[in-house]
């Protein structure tokens, strides 16, 4: 993973785009992100493995991780690795405007016990082999 995702992200990393699409949000934030080198969306970052690799590549990192748990974790690491200058964390997740025809109300559901990484938006995992029985926490938004 770590040889794939050097390969993707080293050559952006250093040069750059010099422009950003961005939505009406976060704009302002993402076009100074990306002014000194490639950016980085990192939605549903998890633990922050490819926010750290890309920040560590030069990239500007905007990553989403509505987790507590996994969030403390991808904290920890951006301060280990002292990357803060180059890793924006928002500690919201990333789902339709409320604006918009269909929007709803969503809840992320993070297991308290077995595999973290499934976490999941109203609960439904995409993997319907992972036990979904028992302790998890939801979280509205």
């Amino acid at each position: 993973m770590t040889h794939i995702a050097y390969h993707v992200l080293h050559a952006p990393c250093q040069k750059g785009s010099g422009s950003s699409r961005t939505g009406e949000q976060g704009g302002a934030a993402a076009a100074a992100a990306a002014a000194g080198g490639g950016l980085l969306l990192d939605v549903g970052a998890n633990f922050g493995w490819y926010s750290i690799v890309a920040a560590m590549l030069g990239c500007r990192v905007i990553a989403w991780e509505p987790v507590t748990t996994f969030r403390a974790f991808f904290e920890y690491n951006i301060a280990r690795n002292k990357l803060h200058h180059k890793i924006q964390l928002r500690s919201s997740a990333v789902v339709q405007h409320p604006s918009l025809p269909g929007a709803a109300n969503y809840s992320v559901v993070a297991p308290q016990r077995g595999i973290w990484g499934t976490a999941s938006i109203n609960g439904s995992n995409v993997d319907a082999s992972v036990d979904n029985k028992g302790a998890y926490r939801r979280v509205s938004w």
